[in-house]
């Protein structure tokens, strides 16, 4: 599969367009695949720690919030989760895949609210 991206990739970037590579479920398995990918950014699930995914990838980071707990979880716990984030070098804070028809809207909004607090601290 690899090749099969490389190519895609490859005429990607060649005509300037940028890209986003996305993993669905464990991507400790792909870690490799993908650092050789370069992909814009990548985007991936919530299975493995921000921490441990800014050990394991070299491409800008996008996604790790998980979409159960956007869905189901509590403002504070969505508020640490984006401070892990943050501090894990996350360059993109999203949700990890797509979000549930019944995630309700306040929780985007207390994910939403703590990146641009965090933002503002930083003085990005």
């Amino acid at each position: 599969m690899v090749p099969t991206f490389e190519r895609l990739f490859k005429t990607l970037k060649e005509a300037g367009i940028p890209y986003i590579l996305h993993v669905c479920g464990n991507s400790r398995t792909v870690a490799e695949s993908v650092n050789h990918l370069i992909p814009d950014a990548f985007s991936m699930d919530s299975m493995v720690s921000p921490k441990e995914s800014s050990q394991l990838f070299t491409p800008t980071l996008m996604g790790n919030i998980s979409t159960q707990l956007l869905h189901t979880g509590k403002a504070e716990t969505i508020k640490a989760h984006v401070n892990n984030c943050v501090n894990a070098g996350f360059d993109i804070i999203a949700p990890a895949c797509g979000l549930g028809m019944g995630t309700p809207v306040s929780q985007l909004r207390v994910l939403t609210t703590q990146v641009k607090g965090v933002k503002e601290s930083l003085n990005v």
